[in-house]
């Protein structure tokens, strides 16, 4: 990991042991930090969890916050009502090279950086 930053606020639980510099390897699990958001609301919750994700920078690794951050911004999920098939039924979910987020800057946004 060549940099790793993590975020936190008001109903944010944060579970990891990442840090820059940290070596993944691929002979155990490689989750690297869980978030966990709470709110008032459904809303609220996923608010906060998109703002988490997005303050969030890891670089040096592949990670899921582009897949993330398009299943909190769906139409449907935003409902609060989907099942366990939505990612299924919902295939562009995972195309995230098209994925578009307001970064702190545009270098932060290219996605052919992420994880270079």
């Amino acid at each position: 990991i060549s940099l790793y930053r993590h975020s936190a606020g008001a109903g944010i639980r944060m579970d990891g042991v990442g840090y820059s510099g940290l070596a993944i390897t691929p002979y155990f699990d490689s989750m690297i930090v869980k978030y966990t958001a709470r709110g008032s609301s459904f809303a609220e919750t996923v608010a906060r969890m998109k703002r988490v994700l997005i303050e969030c920078r890891i670089r040096g690794v592949k990670t899921n916050i582009p897949f993330l951050l398009n299943v909190l911004t769906h139409p449907e999920f935003e409902t609060g009502v989907v099942t366990t098939a939505f990612i299924d039924e919902n295939p562009e979910l995972k195309k995230v090279s098209e994925s578009a987020w307001n970064f702190a800057s545009e270098e932060q946004s290219d996605q052919r950086k992420v994880g270079a």
